[in-house]
């Protein structure tokens, strides 16, 4: 009888892993870049998916993305947090 429970938890825990664990966002090239214009200017902010971001490389190769809005070079907008010495100091 436990085991059975046991089995049939693990089987709900799995599928709804598989359902709702399976988004678009890990899809290969579907993840979200966000990016800025250096033009302060300008400062459009727009986003790329990495496959489009690998589509315009692939063409440009070492060349920088530029601003759709101005054609100047975009700059990749990261969410991190900037990094804060130690309390204390070192």
């Amino acid at each position: 009888m436990k085991a059975g429970i046991v089995a049939v938890v693990v089987l709900a825990v799995t599928i709804g892993w598989w359902y709702f664990g399976n988004s678009d966002a890990g899809v290969e090239g579907s993840a979200i870049t966000a990016w800025k214009c250096t033009k302060p200017e300008c400062g459009q902010t727009f986003h790329l998916t990495v496959k489009q971001l690998s589509d315009f490389y692939k063409v440009h190769y070492g060349e920088p993305l530029p601003c759709p809005k101005c054609g100047s070079r975009a700059q990749r907008v990261t969410n991190r947090p900037a990094a804060t010495a130690p309390a204390g100091g070192m």
